[in-house]
């Protein structure tokens, strides 16, 4: 169940869905690749910015399954942690942006959508954790 206070706070919400359908995108992503590896499928990828990527993609695609899965589980428990309003959660989402940021770049061109994607989710934790502060303090007196 979602927690009854991230159902009220429309960025954490928003950042949570986001992070799992990204999350389940991912799991798609990790499974595809492991029938590419067998064969059962042809490579719809586009071709990729750096040779070497795009040599293990034509030739040895269970090689990335470790990456693709690392990121899997890890937007999915982000979103678990943030859709149960979990600070934990909240910190792993970050982690993961900024970990897709720095991997984005091998990965062009497909890698420029993981990069809005981060955007979105990272503005929506922002807007959700501090959307109602104010940025100067209130003053006493």
């Amino acid at each position: 169940m979602i927690n009854p206070l991230v159902k009220r706070n429309h960025g954490l919400m928003t950042a949570g869905l986001a992070q799992l359908v990204y999350g389940l995108g991912e799991v798609g992503d990790s499974l595809y690749l492991l029938l590419l590896q067998i064969r059962l499928l042809p490579n719809l990828y586009p071709a990729w910015e750096f040779s070497e990527i795009d040599n293990l993609m034509r030739t040895r695609p269970a090689v990335l399954i470790p990456i693709f899965a690392f990121f899997a589980i890890g937007r999915l428990l982000a979103a678990g942690g943030v859709l149960h309003n979990r600070l934990w959660g909240f910190w792993l989402s970050l982690f993961l942006s900024a970990a897709t940021v720095f991997c984005a770049v091998f990965f062009l061109p497909l890698g420029g959508i993981d990069l809005l994607a981060c955007l979105f989710i990272v503005s929506a934790l922002l807007i959700g954790r501090f959307g109602r502060e104010p940025i100067l303090p209130t003053q006493k007196g």
